[in-house]
Formats: structure tokens, sequence, C-alpha cells
């Protein structure tokens, strides 16, 4: 049978991939369906609106623009100016491309990052000359990308406008002014009608998602949603500084997201609701319309807390449909639960709703299940987001439908839901005694055997890795252990119960006192038992006596410690757990200088010697030991009887440590009280000099040494607040106007030494 002819090489084999990519992106793409039995009716044949082209770049324009990423990734410039002048001569070769680069896999990576560095005016020329194309350039699988990037750094230039910064934009003869915000505007006029299509597109959602978030003025940090705009396999993220605060947004953006929300809610049917809150790619977008949709109605007030009953996401998403029986409802909503996806989307509902609303849901769904969702993986989750928002009798119940279930739980490592109740007792300042005696009783073994069932650690585990054991030590510092998510979360349950007022978490503490040396040392060098020796070092309610007995295990160990990338965390800790212990801190301190060379050598050893301040230790000692009388002053450390040193029981503080404010307030006033004892000894330098001065002869005969001054001023000097104070490195002596008393400084030729 006759073949076809093909050209052979290297040059015929590029064209052929160039055609087959023409046709590839000719091709029409298959629109996502709400219907879950969409896809297997799908024959292949191509539905929905054909994508767009918008062309190919030749080599040449790809090998420069490659070039140019690689000259902006790596900061060639000699100043800012010399930047500005390239990235004009970039935009001004890119012009008439900008649709042609943001769709190439290549170039498109060199887009994104100009834009980090680009000026107002050149994010709004990108904005206009892709303005009419968003809805096709944010269903592509490469322009996608560059459109969140885009509108992630324009909407710091929204605040701006807001805030009255403007910038000196100047526009050329044949450009038309446009404000950041009316562009955004445009591009959400373009995108409205087809948003709710969007919504589960595996390239758009995610673009949706950044738009969003620019329109709410809601900061990733303050929603938590950061993994709702930016995927965990994304080569160029999102900084965390670009979206991370809340900002100041016009009004046509609170009043645009209310507007679209409110169509959405009026669009979709409960059936599509319910089939997107279980969507893959969909669930992400409808969490984050829930957080703007609630934290509005929080924000609105009381009068406002009754608008989900009506047109509203979450109204829908909890309502039943027409013809259907409540109970199908409620256990849809049930179903959630154990869903991996949908349980994200309950967890946003219950983190972000009012009162009201999850009093209500509380009382319908969650109350008489409550038990449950803690013996399952997913539903465990959702659990602790429930405790999260309990308070009095109802944490009270919840703890009591706890209890006989914990030695279950700590046997299957599902640890969450009691360590979230913990710390909410301790919140809450609940008593939560009972809880911790049952994880106690659980582990009856020997004392030294709690803290390795806890946190499901063996001796193999404890170990050194075979090939740090038998190389030097440099090999054990790059050969790092991993530890298993249930040793995470019994490090992180054991810590939640040493933060409880108390002696309930002494349990802990005796068994890593029960702990030989060796045992001990190869604990705080563990990624998670080393969190935990931190903990029983630093917690607010340990006695010196036991840190007394912790640090004397692990004394003359401290440079191996200091040497590994986890036990080094714990040689840092104990510079505040030896705060008024002068005399363990300096036998730290002096094991450390003893071997210099070793820490130096180590990454994590530079970082403990500089964190313990080593060099003023070693040249000046008087002021490294001034470190923890100023440490004294603003946080006093906790007695053996569980109050603060030096302070009789119901004192001024109560047994309660000062809070951020005090502390600041009162290194104020020690700043400002130096100052004033600076100003006097300039004070006191000038007195001196001017009485030099006076005593100076007119005849031009040299003056001669007067030494009764030096009474006088010693005298007043004594008499000053403060006498007695430190000049240089010696102190002043009090008898210093005594008579026969031979002034400070004077040597045996009679010569007198300034102190000044």
């Amino acid at each position: 049978m006759p073949q076809e002819k093909k050209k052979r090489g290297r040059r015929a084999e590029e064209s052929r991939r160039k055609e087959e990519d023409i046709e590839i992106a000719d091709a029409p793409r298959q629109e996502l369906s709400l219907d879950p039995y969409a896809e297997a009716a799908y024959d292949g044949s191509g539905a929905g609106e054909e994508s767009t082209f918008f062309g190919l770049l030749d080599e040449q324009e790809q090998e420069y623009f490659k070039n140019v990423g690689q000259r902006l990734q790596g900061e060639v410039f000699e100043s800012e100016e010399d930047r500005d002048i390239y990235l004009t001569n970039i935009y001004k070769e890119a012009d008439d491309k900008i649709l042609k680069l943001v769709s190439s896999q290549g170039c498109s990576r060199v887009v994104e990052k100009l834009i980090a560095v680009s000026s107002e005016k050149q994010l709004k020329n990108l904005f206009q000359k892709c303005s009419g194309n968003f809805l096709h350039l944010i269903q592509h699988r490469f322009a996608s990308h560059f459109c969140e990037s885009l509108f992630a750094q324009a909407a710091l230039y929204v605040s701006k406008e807001q805030e009255g910064v403007d910038e000196d934009v100047q526009m050329g003869d044949d450009e038309v002014f446009a404000s950041m915000e009316s562009l955004f505007l445009f591009t959400l006029n373009e995108l409205e009608p087809s948003i709710h299509t969007l919504l589960t597109d595996p390239f758009a959602s995610h673009s949706i998602r950044v738009l969003f978030m620019v329109l709410s003025g809601k900061g990733t940090q303050a929603t938590a949603s950061a993994n709702l705009i930016s995927g965990k396999g994304k080569e160029n993220q999102l900084q965390p500084d670009v979206l991370g605060e809340d900002r100041v947004v016009p009004y046509s953006f609170t009043e645009a997201t209310e507007r679209i929300l409110k169509g959405l809610s009026e669009k979709l049917s409960i059936r599509e609701i319910r089939i997107l809150a279980t969507h893959q790619v969909g669930s992400p977008t409808l969490q984050l319309f829930l957080r703007i949709e609630l934290a509005d109605a929080r924000k609105g007030g009381k009068k406002d807390k009754k608008k989900l009953a009506k047109n509203t996401l979450l109204a829908k998403l909890l309502s039943s449909d027409e013809g259907e029986e409540e109970t199908v409802a409620g256990s849809f909503l049930q179903n959630l639960f154990y869903d991996s996806v949908g349980s994200h989307l309950l967890e946003v509902i219950i983190q972000c709703s009012n009162q009201v609303t999850f009093e209500e849901l509380y009382n319908t769904y969650f109350k008489e299940r409550f038990a449950a969702l803690t013996r399952n993986d997913t539903a465990s989750f959702v659990a602790q987001k429930i405790v999260d928002r309990l308070e009095g009798e109802q944490l009270q119940a919840a703890m009591d439908s706890v209890i006989p279930l914990v030695p279950n739980l700590l046997e299957r490592s599902l640890y969450g839901v009691i360590k979230a109740l913990i710390e909410n007792c301790n919140k809450r300042q609940a008593d939560a005694s009972k809880l911790v005696k049952t994880i106690q009783d659980t582990y009856k073994g020997e004392p030294k055997s709690v803290v390795m069932e806890m946190l499901k650690l063996t001796e193999s585990d404890l170990q050194p890795p075979a090939a740090a054991a038998e190389g030097s030590a440099l090999a054990t510092r790059s050969v790092n252990r991993k530890s298993t998510p249930a040793q995470m979360h019994g490090s992180l349950l054991a810590q939640s119960i040493l933060r409880l007022p108390g002696d309930v978490g002494a349990f802990i503490n005796e068994s890593l006192l029960a702990q030989s040396t060796e045992n001990l040392l190869l604990l705080a060098q563990h990624p998670s038992a080393s969190h935990l020796v931190q903990a029983s070092l630093t917690s607010p309610h340990a006695t010196i006596l036991h840190k007394r007995r912790l640090l004397n295990n692990l004394l003359g160990n401290f440079v191996s410690l200091s040497t590994n990338a986890c036990g080094s965390h714990v040689v840092d800790s104990c510079w505040n757990a030896t705060l008024g212990m002068n005399k363990y801190r300096q036998l730290i301190a002096e094991e450390l200088v003893k071997r210099e060379p070793d820490m130096r050598a180590s990454h994590s050893g530079t970082m403990v010697w500089r964190n313990w301040k080593m060099d003023k230790y070693k040249s000046r000692r008087g002021e490294w030991f001034q470190l923890d009388a100023e440490e004294n002053q603003g946080a006093p450390t906790s007695g053996s009887n569980g109050r603060p040193a030096g302070k009789p029981a119901g004192g001024a503080w109560g047994g309660e440590q000062k809070s951020a404010i005090q502390l600041a307030r009162e290194r104020r006033a020690a700043e400002r009280k130096k100052r004033e004892e600076l100003q006097q000894k300039r004070a006191r330098k000038e007195a001196m000099q001017a009485a030099a001065g006076a005593a100076e002869p007119t005849d031009g005969a040299p003056p001669k040494r007067q030494f009764a001054d030096f009474g006088h001023l010693a005298g007043a000097q004594r008499n000053a607040p403060g006498g007695g104070e430190w000049r240089g490195k010696r102190q002043l002596p009090q008898d210093f106007a005594g008579a026969g008393a031979r002034p400070p400084g004077a040597g045996r030729g009679g010569k007198i030494q300034r102190y000044m």
C-alpha cells in the first residue's frame, strides 16, 4: 500500500510540530457542565464555543523574550533608571505581540515576571491591549496565569487610588487616561454574562477567584484563603504580600460583587449548587463566594443577619428543592461531612457564619452527631471548626461526649478534635482537667513511655540515619529525619496540654525528665519531639525546679544540639527558659565559646551564636549580663510555686504575665530613663568644662589643677538620683570626697585621668 511522502530532517520535524500546535490551538474545547452525567454523553466531536487563536511567535522573537526572562530573573541592572529604560524598550517591542506572548507556553512566564516589575502605566497598557479578549484569555491554558498575575498586581494601584496616592503617570497624545478602577469594571462587564459557566473551568476558575479577591478587598491572610487562589502545582505562585492584607476598594467594587453574587444565586438551581459543593474545581470558587457573602452579612449588623434566609448562595445550599422533603436537604448536608471536597465547604460555612446562623446549624445538624464526626478521618476536620465556635455549656457538652471516645481516638492517632477542645478550653478559661486526666489514664505504662506512646515513636525512629551515623558531623547535619503525621499531631497535642494553667501537664514533664540523657538528646533532635522539648522549657506554667532538672540533663551537649537543624531551636529556646537564671545561662555560653570553631562551621550553629549574642559575651560581658536584667524588668520569670519570681501571692501581677502593650510601655520608660541619664552626664561634663575655664588665669600663665572641685562634683554625683552609676567600666566609689582620699584616676605621678 503506498505511503505518504514525508520530508526528513530537523527542519521538517519543526514545521510539522508547528502545524500540530496550530491544529490543537484551533480545535474546539469541551465546555464543562455542572451535570455529572453530561461527561458520559460526550462523543468527542467537540461542543461549545471555539477557542480563539492569536498566532505564534517566530524563532527570533522567542529567543529575544527568553533572554528578557533570564535578565529579569537575574536583576543585572546598575540603577533603577537603567531598569526603567529596559522595561520601556521591552514594552515597545511587545506592543503588537501581547496576545501572542501571553498565549505562549514559554513567553507567558516572561510576561508574568515582567508584570511584577511594571509601573502603573504599563499595567494599564496591558489591560487595554487585552480588553475584549479576557473571556478567551482566562480560559487559555497559559494566558490564564497571566490574567491572575495582572489582576493581583493591579490591585495595589486600586488601593492607592482610593487612598489618594497619585503617581505621576504621563500619557501620550494618542492614549486615553483610564483609572485602574474603571479598567477592572470593564473587565468584569466583559466576564459577567459567562461567570456561571466559568466556575468549573479548570483554567478560568483560578482567574475568577483572584478577580473576586481583588473586588472584595479581602486578604488571603485574613480569610485564610490563599489555597483558594493558588494551586499547589503552580510554578509562579502569587507572592504572599500582593494579596495578603485587606485593602481599600471603591464602593463600585462592592456593589458589583453583591450584584454578581445575587445573580448567581438566582441563575443557579439548588441541584447545580449542590454539584458545585462537591466539584473538585468549582467547590473552591464557591467557597470564596461564601466567604465574601458571609463576611458582608456579619459586617451588616443585627438588621442584616436574617438576609441569609433568601436570595443568598448559603440559603439556597441549605434549602430543599421543589418537591423534595426536608430530610433530603439534611442528608445532603450530612454527606458533606464525609466528602473530601465538600468538607472544606462546610469548614468555610462554620468559620465565617454569624452567631445566629451557626446556632441554627449546630442545633439542627451538628449537636446530635458530633461524637460520630470525631471518629471519621475527614469529618474530624469539620468537628475541629465546630469546637472553635463553641463556648459555655455547648463546649462542656461536646467535651463530655468525646471523653468516652478518647482511648479509641488516641489509638487511631485522631488527635485533632482533642487538641481543639483543649485549646478552646484554654482560650475560654474552661476546665479541661477531666479530659486531660482521661488522656493520662490512657497511657498507663512507665513515666518515660508516655511521650514515646503519645508521639508514636519507637527506638528506631530516634536513631540517626545510617548515612549520618557512619559519616562525619557534616553528614549528620545534611541528613534530616522525617516525621510522620501521627508524630506531628501527637506533639501538637502534648504542647497544647503544657499550655494549660496549673499542673495538669505534669505527667508530660515527668516523662521527659524520666528519659535518659541519650534519649533526651535524640528527642531534642527529632523534627516533632524537639517542639515538645521547647514547649516544656518555655511553658509559662513551668517551674524553675523543672527547668533546672531538664537543663542539667542537657548540659555538656549544647554544641552538638546547636549544630543540628532541629536541636538548634531547643538551644534558642533555652535563652528565654534561663531568664533570671544567670548561672545556667553562663554555663551554656561558656560551653558554646569553648567550641566556637565548631559553631561557626555549621549554619544552624551560626544562627545559635547570633541569637545568644555570643560576640557580645566575648568582648563586652558586662553588657551581655545586663541583657538579663533588662529582660527581667519586662518579663519576670516564674517561681517554683508557679507565680512570678519576687512577688508574693496576690501581688501586683496576680500570677499573670504582662501583656504586650505593658511590656512595650516599660521598654519605652527604660529608654526614656537612659536618655535622661545621658543628658545628666552631658550636663555634668559641661559644668566641669565651665569650671575649668573659669579657673584659667588671665595673665597667660598655665592653669593649675584644682583638686577641690572634684570632691564637690563627686558629692553632687553621689547625691544625684542614681548616684554611683557606671562611668566607662568602673564605678565611682561612694567615699570619693572623703578626707585623704585620692581622686580616681590619680596615678603615682599625680596625674589625673578623665572619666567622662
